[in-house]
């Protein structure tokens, strides 16, 4: 099976979910307890390590002593734990050191430091530089820089700047996942200028890495996760997170997809080299379709009633861009490789979202001082729609 073959059975997967859950409220969010979703991480990245089919194979193999057999060879007794790890209950540290010795490197994605920052009733991780040095030497070889002085030399911190959260953004796996949101925490607790572009960078590295989370059963918590407590730290005043999980992953699917559309590029390729294209898409450099399309979705938050004339402007302008960026997309995709109809399933998502022609003649009720505010009759919903509340 090669590469692309891969990315559109991953994305195919998802279209049962959703003719399954389409027509359910609760489809739209998925929040699940963070030692479930580690453990998850684990078990299946064992299984994609190896290539296992179950919890009974993964269990003679990587915990061989919790399965007993008779002399003559036939099967006795198993201790059935595997099972309970498939569906997200934490192990014991003994079955994570016997595992360990069978798989090294497996626990340190139980104990990696990304669900540590994601746990944010845990104020120790923010304390110093501790969980930075938790990280993989290639991320840590970005964000510090050695100085020498004669014969000491000094370690300290690189400024966060473009050049930097472009480097991460480059490497895009976990470590620069628990990275990002590390710096966006230290960034809104310092005060600091850089919030929204620490925020974009983790929403590009999101959109390039959901379908691979989606692969490892973790896509949907985790994501509901970041879109809940992660990226609205990045986000200005009057704006609100407007996508889903489902959106990150249709979008990751589109994005992967289009990684291999580019010309020359062989049916396969290695990570690295997907995420260098699609960090390329993202940024533009092959159109401005791509960046319109997947850009991060905001709606106007119905928390505040007085919002800002411009603020509505630029949210009905995005939506428009967004749009013509999808239609672009379905118009270059006809004839190339990957799954038409997953960009179709992902396009009709972002349609969803800004289809409803009364957005476009909303007019809001301009003030003197500049802002506005929503009629009675208008409420913001879900997915940024602009809807009517009473006989709408």
């Amino acid at each position: 099976m090669t590469d692309i073959e891969r990315i559109t059975s991953i994305f195919e997967s998802v279209e049962p979910f959703l003719r399954n859950f389409f027509s359910t409220p609760e489809c739209l969010f998925w929040r699940e307890p963070l030692d479930g979703i580690r453990t998850r991480c684990w078990y299946e990245s064992l299984k994609q390590r190896f290539a296992f089919s179950g919890p009974a194979e993964m269990e003679r193999h990587l915990e061989p002593d919790a399965v007993k057999w008779h002399a003559d060879g036939r099967f006795n007794y198993s201790s059935n734990k595997w099972p309970r790890f498939r569906d997200g209950s934490p192990p014991g540290a003994r079955t994570l050191e016997k595992v360990e010795k069978n798989a090294p490197g497996s626990m340190r994605i139980f104990y990696h430091p990304l669900w540590d920052v994601l746990d944010f009733d845990n104020k120790d991780v923010m304390e110093g530089q501790a969980l930075l040095r938790r990280l993989s030497t290639e991320v840590q070889a970005v964000l510090f820089r050695s100085e020498r002085i004669g014969i000491f030399s000094y370690v300290r911190r690189a400024p966060v700047n473009r050049s930097l959260l472009k480097k991460l953004e480059l490497m895009a796996d976990l470590d620069v996942l628990a990275c990002l949101t590390w710096l966006l925490r230290e960034a809104v607790e310092n005060k600091c200028s850089g919030v929204q572009a620490i925020g974009r960078s983790l929403h590009k590295v999101l959109t390039m890495m959901a379908l691979e989370l989606h692969a490892l059963k973790i896509g949907l918590p985790l994501l509901q996760r970041f879109i809940d407590l992660v990226l609205p730290l990045a986000l200005p005043r009057h704006h609100r997170i407007a996508s889903t999980p489902l959106d990150y992953i249709c979008d990751s699917g589109v994005l992967n997809e289009l990684s291999f559309n580019i010309k020359g590029e062989p049916k396969t390729l290695d990570w690295k080299r997907r995420v260098k294209n699609m960090e390329r898409l993202l940024e533009g450099w092959r159109g401005v379709d791509v960046q319109f399309a997947l850009g991060l979705r905001t709606a106007l938050d119905d928390k505040h009633p007085w919002v800002p004339f411009n603020v509505v402007k630029e949210i009905k302008s995005f939506a428009f861009m967004r749009n013509y960026g999808w239609a672009e997309i379905l118009f270059k995709s006809q004839d190339g490789p990957g799954c038409c109809r997953g960009l179709r399933m992902s396009y009709m998502w972002s349609r969803i979202a800004f289809s409803d022609p009364r957005l476009l003649r909303f007019q809001p009720i301009i003030h003197k001082k500049g802002n506005c505010r929503l009629h009675p009759y208008v409420r913001v919903a879900s997915f940024g729609i602009v809807k009517l509340a009473r006989g709408g």
